[in-house]
């Protein structure tokens, strides 16, 4: 600005909010060199010549500018006006459709995007599409397998920030979710939407092939494959393969010889007064046989040692 003469500041400001709209007049300044044809400032490590000295930031990410509020510096004003909205809450921008409101121009154009179904954000190695640049960014580390989010207490490392939040609640127990028909408690908003279906008997996924419904993908993920025939989970001893690790797990038992589950139901010889947990039991103690029965018939084949004494009774046999 030219000609000013010996102007008092604050007549100059008066002016300038007046007839530029512009608070100060080093903000004027700034302002007409984008009009300026002359590009006095070069670019240190690119060469390119800009009007303005702030380019140069760009490249050595100097901070100057800091918030009031929490001392988080930015590099230029704009960014920092925009962060300086999240402790304001003033959130100007407004969703035309929805009516949701943004704190920035950049975060409703974003949002728009799943009213369009818009996925301008493209993964050069299987083509599948993205609303935002972040979440392609996150879908890469399915390809790169990177892991930059590490739980301080285990040490677990995770693809994205929200799983390491979610795993964070298996170590504080911390369950935010609440059902409002039963008031379960579940650690993820996933886990009660899964749940709410057993109160709606909601059922989404659908098997193409025999139509049969289920509540969540996984189950429907597990039934299809008992038309592939696929059997994903292998026993380490045997080599023996099963359809689900729930199978796997109840297979592994046999040789670990674990049980896990006790009856507190016994069954008894009103005679003998022998109490067994299984019915065929009774047959292989009393005739020796090693070969599998129904249950069925188990029983009657322990009475059978009394009957050769005495008459069948059907009372000589009870569960207890």
């Amino acid at each position: 600005v030219t000609g000013v003469g010996k102007e008092s500041e604050d007549r100059i400001r008066t002016k300038v909010e007046q007839e530029s709209g512009f608070h100060t007049l080093s903000v004027l300044e700034r302002h007409q060199q984008t009009h300026s044809e002359e590009r006095a400032f070069e670019g240190d490590v690119c060469k390119m010549r800009f009007n303005l000295s702030r380019h140069r930031r760009a490249h050595t990410r100097e901070k100057v500018f800091e918030c009031g509020h929490c001392e988080k510096r930015f590099t230029n004003c704009s960014k920092l006006l925009q962060h300086q909205r999240t402790h304001t809450v003033v959130k100007p921008f407004e969703c035309d459709v929805c009516k949701k409101q943004f704190n920035t121009s950049g975060n409703l154009s974003t949002h728009h995007r799943i009213h369009t179904g818009e996925k301008p954000f493209e993964c050069d190695l299987c083509k599948k599409r993205f609303n935002t640049s972040g979440n392609l960014s996150t879908h890469h580390r399915i390809h790169t397998g990177e892991k930059p989010f590490e739980c301080d207490l285990c040490k677990k490392r995770f693809s994205t920030s929200g799983n390491l939040s979610t795993h964070h609640r298996t170590h504080s127990g911390e369950k935010p979710f609440e059902c409002d028909v039963c008031k379960k408690r579940f650690n993820t908003s996933g886990n009660l939407s899964t749940h709410y279906r057993t109160h709606s008997g909601e059922k989404p996924f659908e098997c193409e092939v025999c139509k049969k419904r289920f509540n969540t993908s996984g189950n429907l993920s597990t039934h299809k494959r008992t038309h592939t025939g696929e059997k994903p989970f292998e026993c380490d001893v045997c080599k023996k393969r099963f359809i689900t690790s729930s199978e796997l797990l109840q297979h592994l038992r046999i040789h670990t010889g674990e049980k896990p589950f006790e009856c507190d139901k016994w069954f008894e010889c009103n005679l003998c007064k022998k109490q067994l947990i299984k019915l065929e039991y009774c047959w292989n103690t009393v005739l020796g046989s090693t070969v599998s029965h129904r249950i069925s018939s188990c029983l009657s084949g322990h009475l059978k040692a009394h009957i050769r004494e005495q008459s069948f009774d059907a009372t000589w046999v009870s569960a207890v």
